[in-house]
């Protein structure tokens, strides 16, 4: 016969942490898909270069005469003009700062909450909705 190996049981504490580590899955796996529901609507390729449409729109809007290739490119392939083009990449960058924003805070404080909570219930009970 084998050797036969007791476990002790496990600790309360041991049973929070492991029901925190099981909530900030849930969490961080709701975050990521809260925010991937917004980029869904957008190619990976033209997301790469959201950083640098909004520098050109902003730079651009703030004179003129700043060099914008990426922005020239889009203007003539979309047949815009510069400045409506520059004024809705704003309004979509500020509008994803602030969607990412919230959520990133909800995130934070469900993290706060996770931290705080003193039985494995209290965890359990904490959800992204």
């Amino acid at each position: 016969m084998g050797n036969v190996y007791w476990i002790p049981p496990k600790t309360e504490a041991e049973k929070l942490a492991e029901a925190q580590q099981a909530a900030m899955r849930r969490i961080n796996t709701a975050y990521e898909a809260e925010l991937a529901s917004i980029r869904s609507e957008y190619p990976e390729s033209e997301q790469m270069t959201w950083d640098k449409q909004e520098r050109e729109a902003r730079a651009f809007l703030a004179d003129s005469s700043t060099a914008t290739p990426l922005l020239d490119a889009m203007a003539t392939g979309r047949g815009m003009d510069k400045t409506e083009l520059a004024t809705r990449i704003i309004a979509k960058a500020d509008a994803w700062m602030q969607a990412s924003g919230l959520a990133t805070g909800k995130r934070q404080a469900l993290e706060d909450h996770v931290k705080a909570a003193e039985t494995v219930e209290a965890v359990e009970a904490i959800g992204w909705e």
